[in-house]
């Protein structure tokens, strides 16, 4: 069996790569160190996405292009925004 290799990005950049994810010694968190468990990240983080396999350049290229064209949902006519407009109105 290969190795599992991670990779942390920032701004579309690896800032970090490790061999292997050993959940036994770790549980996966995001925005915290599991090995300095106060050393949390302060700030927003607007976008979190995992593969059971290391991506190469060209699928993040290929990824990156994707979400671009994504487009923002639209609340109009969602159960909560609809359901919210009908509450307020008794």
């Amino acid at each position: 069996m290969k190795p599992t290799v991670y990779r942390v990005f920032s701004h579309q950049h690896s800032v970090k790569r490790s061999p292997g994810w050993h959940f036994s010694q770790c549980r996966l968190r995001i925005a915290q160190d599991c090995e300095r468990p106060n050393n949390v990240f302060t700030g927003m983080i607007d976008e979190v996405r995992l593969w059971n396999r290391a991506l190469s350049q060209d699928d993040i290229n290929i990824l990156k292009d994707l979400s671009s064209q994504a487009t923002p949902v639209d609340p109009l006519g969602k159960l909560s925004t609809t359901w919210g407009s009908l509450k307020s109105v008794r």
